[in-house]
């Protein structure tokens, strides 16, 4: 399944062009990939960076009122 992630990461320049580091790849493929997201909201729900208290995405989801929040460690 890494071969895989990783695979798609690096084909896709979606990642390439929007992350600056392999977690916040990770977790951009995640959201794509597993929960979905379009590339803009994507991108809006990252919010990994200096001071982001180990929270990497929020998710607010008005419909189904819900806050989903994420944590990802990618470690190779």
């Amino acid at each position: 399944m890494l071969d895989l992630i990783q695979r798609e990461i690096a084909q896709d320049p979606y990642y390439r062009n929007n992350f600056d580091n392999d977690g916040q790849k990770f977790v951009a493929w995640y959201l794509r990939r597993v929960l979905l997201r379009d590339d803009a909201q994507t991108r809006d729900d990252i919010t990994d960076g200096p001071n982001d208290k180990e929270i990497d995405a929020v998710i607010v989801d008005d419909v189904d009122e819900r806050v989903v929040i994420i944590q990802g460690k990618f470690i190779t």
